[in-house]
């Protein structure tokens, strides 16, 4: 699907306006093009006072560069004023729209330059803590702030099986210190599809996989009714195009993971085998994203 092409309107302040209580808003230039393929241009680490304040600082010039020249004059020159603007926000991690009155306020902050966006919000619905990083813009299209969460710290929680537990009844201690990861640098697994992957139509994991991959970004609860052979639905997003604005997301109740009489595991996937075509000794990539807590 090709893009529009959106132009963009430089906006300054008029600093010969007459009335010295109020900043007028003037168009000047000439008009720019909207970077549909590369739109994250305002990106911001969360720090320890944005989770107390439940606010993000957009600065003065991220704002004149990347959302007022894509809203109507009227509103733009309000918000410079010191109005304050519900907006709509849409978070790609969730597909998720959330309209005007979602309490998503944007505000030109008292005494300066700057302006700030609400985002109680998604710190909530995404957990968020300190140094992960998000990305956000405004799409002209929808009229809309986009979000989605670009990395995310994490524990890695390191898990053994507890064996002097009754038989039947396996539990799950952690053992040494959780490590500190950035969700960008997490492995992924690479796996060979067999005759058999295909003919079952479920993916085999490994026992050491599992626990060095998969299990320690799981809370402890979810974790050991999985090693106790409890049947857990998860979500799987295909994002082998991604690259080209499309993640196939398989969400039903077809997807499960479970644990076989061996200590390995087995993800159940055949709708992805066949969607995708996949055959003996192909090669494929499996992680467990924190961000979504979906494979991917």
């Amino acid at each position: 699907m090709a893009y529009p092409i959106w132009r963009k309107k430089q906006i300054v302040f008029n600093p010969m306006a007459s009335n010295s209580e109020e900043e007028e808003v003037i168009e000047i230039g000439p008009p720019l093009k909207f970077d549909s393929n590369n739109p994250w241009k305002i990106k911001k680490e969360i720090t320890r006072q944005v989770l107390n304040e439940a606010n993000l600082v957009i600065s003065h010039s991220e704002t004149f560069d990347y959302i007022l020249p894509y809203w109507n004059l009227a509103n733009a020159k309000q918000l410079v004023n010191g109005a304050m603007k519900g907006v709509a926000m849409c978070d790609v991690i969730n597909d998720t729209k959330y309209n005007e009155d979602a309490g998503f306020i944007f505000r030109k902050l008292p005494n300066h330059d700057d302006y700030s966006l609400s985002v109680m919000a998604l710190i909530n619905i995404h957990r968020l803590g300190v140094d992960d990083e998000i990305g956000l813009y405004w799409d002209p299209r929808f009229q809309t702030f986009v979000f989605i969460i670009i990395s995310k710290v994490c524990r890695k929680k390191i898990f053994s099986v507890n064996n002097t537990t009754l038989v039947g009844t396996r539990v799950l201690i952690e053992t040494g210190p959780a490590q500190t990861i950035h969700s960008n640098n997490m492995m992924h697994m690479r796996k060979k599809i067999t005759r058999q992957d295909i003919t079952i139509g479920e993916l085999r994991i490994s026992s050491f996989a599992m626990f060095d991959y998969i299990l320690p970004y799981w809370n402890l609860e979810l974790a050991t009714s999985l090693v106790n052979e409890n049947v857990e639905r998860v979500g799987l997003w295909d994002a082998t195009e991604k690259k080209y604005g499309r993640t196939n997301r398989y969400e039903d109740a077809s997807i499960t993971f479970r644990k076989l009489c061996s200590d390995d595991y087995s993800l159940s996937c055949m709708t992805l085998i066949n969607d995708r075509g996949l055959g003996v000794d192909d090669v494929i990539g499996l992680c467990w994203n924190l961000i979504i807590s979906k494979f991917i």
